[in-house]
């Protein structure tokens, strides 16, 4: 039998020739072919189209190539105002500015990069062009020469524009600076006109924000008139109305058609209420915890009462105490609406309500001071006092029976803004500190503060006290009366301790939230690590995934926490939102909620958690407090699904678009009903006799004064009227073009309800209107509603370019 060596001698130039083969496929082919696959998948991606009008369209590729190259732009012009600085000069371009400290704020174009920004700019250009505004080279030459200020070299240039940017040419440079002169000029073009200042502008801007109308409205509803719409659209005008709206979203607040969908997401959330935890470990106490919790806070000074105040009835204690209560440790909630917690474990915390009560008004008496256990009435002013809770503001108001406080400067410096004193606020558990003698307060007053002796005055004068002086004298009214002595304050009550019944509910709920605090925590913290080992997971998953190359990898998703578990096995509330928009989730505590992340306020729930810069899975948290203050909820959230903006097909969008031409049917019924009331108003001694009869007219609303535009900051914005419906400058256009004394027909924004009003004053008079304008030199207010205006103005005109242009932007963002 022959060797199997000898049978590869033989054939010893076949396998040579076959290996080698197999050598070049293995690598040189395949990767040739792999390489070619990526470049196939990722120029389909770029091929695809983000924004197409007539003229001209972006795809992907060029889209993101024009990010980069903007990027490098600012970068380049960042370095070289830099350098230009550095050798004494300064960019001498339109908006270039610099901070009192020297540090660039602006470096003379918009630094925006997104997407949108870039499109625009292709866009607005090509319009440019239309317009018959273009710039050759010599213009961005021109431009650089004064962004360089005669600072720069020929070299220095060069090497600048090498260092700051990945191979940008100075073709490049001039390429993107053209388009950027292109669109400021075309936009300045555009409002040239707007600029110019009418005469009587100044005036009339001038009214609007300080001359005031009252009038009588009656509310004519467009809902009313739905079921007398009649017919059905054609096609012709679904088509038009659904080619009006379909790339605008809908907006509750707007009567325009908005078919847009917008982005949607589906959130879990478990609550927290931190008044469950409260009332579960309150019902779990037993009469003796209660006893000694009594006795202890007893013991510190605490359940005071002005001794004229009859008994608490422990039904009333627990209706009127306020629900809002929030953990003392929660990293979370606001500093002003929930107390902080303590530094030092052995710190004391806020006090009762009752306590604040009582100390607030301690009396001289040292009966009233003394502890309810002891009988003996102490006598020498140097014996200790009842300590007082710490965080209470009036700490530093308690005296020595032979000390009284005559400085008034002195009592109002003390401290009354301890946010755990409010009465809304859930106090916290109390600790050893209180123990300590309140003599050795800095805030409080000793026998050893007092003077050695009084200063001597003449008869019947009162003696002069500073901020650190306290005058020794007898604590009894009359003995004040006859010497003649002014006392700093009234006599404070008598005080008394509250019974343990009285008390009862109150040092329960205040064992409870001790005990609750820290269960509160740990469910809090286990939750979120939960959904953080979960997170990293995901993320692990997802970063395979994404690197695969498509290749057949067996990759799992990782397995998601049942939080609907969690939460039953701890007593707490689940949820699922299901997918819902911005304006669906406003409308839930959840959607209200303020969102925070690492200490830092994001903003309302609905306005960022739809987002498609927010991942899947990604842990959050936020708090809710109702308007009322009566209900405080931690939430603790993820993003399980969601939806992108998307642009709907017509067949998709048809019912959204049949019910628009409803409700644009129904309104013209219904202005045409309040047309013809407010034709039969009128009559000066009943002006709404004729127009109205029986319980309608107790639907008439009278307003307060109210003027045309209101300041908000530094916006101005329509005044908002209590009783009316979303009002805008319609309605106050309409208004206050109405003399006193006429009626007229003005529909709120998104005219669901035609209001029939009646201008009934106006107010103040023409002599002082026009005193107050004349006094004014600057007419600030007038200048802020002249640039809205021109904002306002601007958008119009890019509205109008989209619309002439026929701009289209694609569904699919996901390339990008």
């Amino acid at each position: 039998m022959s060797s199997p060596f000898a049978t590869f001698r033989k054939n010893r130039r076949f396998w040579m020739a076959l290996l080698t083969l197999l050598a070049v496929i293995s690598f040189v082919v395949l990767p040739t072919i792999d390489q070619a696959r990526q470049a196939l998948q990722r120029d389909n991606s770029a091929a695809a189209v983000y924004v197409r009008w007539n003229g001209g369209r972006l795809t992907v590729g060029e889209l993101q190539n024009a990010m980069s190259q903007r990027r490098q732009l600012m970068d380049f012009l960042e370095a070289l105002a830099e350098k230009v600085i550095e050798k004494g000069g300064e960019p001498a371009v339109p908006f270039f500015s610099r901070a009192a400290d020297g540090k660039i704020t602006s470096l003379g174009i918009d630094t925006n990069v997104s997407p949108e920004r870039i499109a625009f700019t292709r866009i607005i250009a090509s319009k440019a062009s239309q317009m018959g505004i273009e710039f050759d080279d010599l213009s961005a030459d021109e431009y650089l020469k004064a962004y360089i200020d005669g600072q720069i070299t020929d070299a220095e240039f060069n090497e600048i524009l090498k260092s700051s940017t990945n191979g940008l040419t100075i073709f490049n440079i001039r390429e993107l600076l053209k388009q950027e002169l292109a669109f400021v000029v075309a936009q300045s073009v555009a409002v040239e006109g707007v600029n110019a200042m009418p005469p009587g502008k100044t005036w009339m801007d001038f009214l609007k924000l300080t001359q005031t109308v009252k009038v009588e409205a009656y509310p004519v509803e467009v809902n009313s008139f739905m079921d007398k719409v009649t017919g059905q659209p054609s096609e012709s005008e679904i088509q038009a109305l659904y080619d009006q709206g379909h790339q605008r979203p809908f907006d509750p607040n707007s009567f325009q058609p908005g078919f847009l969908r917008p982005e949607q997401a589906n959130i879990e959330y478990i609550e927290f209420r931190f008044k469950d935890f409260v009332d579960r470990e309150k019902a779990k106490l037993t009469e003796e915890e209660i006893r000694a919790e009594y006795d202890r806070m007893v013991s510190l000074g605490q359940l005071r009462v002005p001794e004229n105040q009859p008994p608490k009835d422990p039904s009333d204690e627990q209706a009127a105490q306020p629900t809002a209560d929030a953990p003392a440790t929660d990293p979370a909630a606001p500093a002003e609406s929930a107390p902080a917690a303590p530094s030092d474990p052995n710190e004391q915390s806020a006090a009762t309500p009752a306590s604040d009560t009582s100390d607030a008004q301690a009396p001289l008496n040292p009966q009233a001071d003394a502890p309810a256990s002891t009988d003996e009435t102490p006598t020498e002013p140097s014996a200790p006092e009842a300590p007082q809770p710490a965080g209470d503001p009036q700490g530093a108001k308690l005296r020595k029976s032979a000390v009284r406080l005559v400085s008034l400067s002195q009592e109002e410096s003390t401290p009354a803004t301890d946010a755990s004193a409010s009465p809304e606020q859930p106090p916290a558990s109390t600790s050893n500190s209180s123990d300590q003698p309140l003599a050795e307060s800095p805030a409080s007053v000793s026998t050893d503060q007092a003077p050695a002796a009084a200063p001597s005055t003449a008869e019947g004068e009162v003696p002069q006290a500073t901020a650190s002086t306290a005058t020794v004298a007898d604590s009894s009214p009359e003995s004040d009366a006859e010497q003649g002595i002014a006392t700093a304050e009234p006599t404070q009550p008598a005080m008394r301790t509250q019974t343990f019944e009285e008390a009862k509910d109150e040092v329960a709920t205040s064992l409870a939230r001790t005990k609750s605090s820290p269960i509160f925590e740990a469910l809090d913290a286990q939750l979120k690590q939960l959904m953080r080992d979960f997170n990293l997971k995901y993320r692990q998953y997802v970063t395979l995934r994404n690197n695969s190359n498509g290749a057949n990898v067996d990759l799992a998703m990782p397995s998601k926490p049942d939080l609907r578990k969690f939460a039953e096995d701890n007593q707490l509330k689940y949820g699922e939102t299901g997918l819902s928009d911005r304006n669906q989730l406003a409308a839930t505590p959840l959607g209200s909620s303020s969102l925070f992340r690492e200490g830092r306020s994001l903003g309302n729930v609905a306005n960022v958690i739809p987002s498609v810069s927010i991942e899947l899975f990604e842990p959050m948290d936020s708090v809710y407090f109702s308007p009322e203050g009566s209900e405080y909820i931690q939430f603790c959230f993820w993003k399980i699904d969601s939806r992108p903006q998307s642009i709907p097909s017509l067949e998709e969008a048809r019912g959204d678009v049949i019910a628009a031409w409803q409700r644009g049917k129904a309104q013209v019924l219904a202005e045409t009903a309040a047309q013809e009331m407010s034709r039969k108003v009128g009559d000066p001694d009943d002006p709404w006799k004729s127009a109205l009869a029986g319980m309608s007219r107790s639907l008439v609303i009278t307003t307060d004064h109210f003027p045309w535009l209101t300041r908000m900051g530094n916006n101005i914005v329509p005044s908002t009227i209590p009783n009316l419906d979303r009002t805008g400058y319609e309605f106050m256009q309409r208004v206050f073009t109405t003399e006193v004394g006429r009626t007229g027909v003005a529909a709120n924004n998104p005219k669901s309800i035609y209001y029939v009003y009646r201008v009934v004053e106006r107010a103040p008079d023409m002599a002082e209107l026009r005193q107050r304008f004349e006094s004014d030199p600057t007419k600030q207010g007038a200048a802020m509603i002249a640039n809205m205006e021109l904002s306002n103005w601007g958008q119009t005109w890019l509205s109008r370019i989209i619309t002439e242009l026929d701009v289209q932007f694609s569904n699919d963002v996901s390339a990008l």
